[in-house]
């Protein structure tokens, strides 16, 4: 009966280690995406800041040109453009930051995940090993000879 209770040892040990290798490859996934998602926001802004910079010029361009004055309306559309770009601008920010809360709590749920899946391996297993060990009726119906 001890070999039998070794291999009940190492089967354990092997899905301790397992739950614990899953939780970590869980965790850096999820972090890998937290920074993805910070790293395309960052690109989204200034690819936005580029846009908005580009029409703001071209707009100046057009005012000047048609002989209009800088004052009143056309200095309202500009305003009123920058400040629509700041808005979008937040919007990525949140949208962002919400993606990346949401993966750090991914993260932290594998690892949480991977910590339980280690204690009930090893509880389980030892509780397997021990009733194997003590009592060669319960070792019959768990299949230990």
């Amino acid at each position: 009966m001890g070999a039998a209770v070794s291999f009940i040892l190492a089967g354990g040990a092997m899905q301790a280690v397992s739950a614990y290798q899953q939780s970590e490859a869980a965790e850096r996934a999820a972090k890998i995406n937290a920074s993805r998602v910070a790293q395309e926001s960052a690109q989204q802004q200034l690819d936005l800041h580029e846009r908005m910079k580009k029409i703001a010029g071209q707009n100046r361009t057009i005012i000047a040109k048609s002989g209009v004055r800088s004052e009143g309306s056309p200095n309202s559309v500009l305003a009123a453009n920058e400040l629509k770009t700041l808005r979008q601008q937040r919007r990525i920010q949140r949208r962002a930051e919400i993606e990346r809360t949401q993966f750090r709590n991914q993260a932290r749920a594998a690892r949480y995940a991977g910590g339980m899946g280690v204690a009930s391996s090893l509880i389980s297993t030892t509780g397997r090993s021990l009733l194997a060990r003590d009592n060669p009726l319960a070792a019959s119906f768990m299949g230990i000879s």
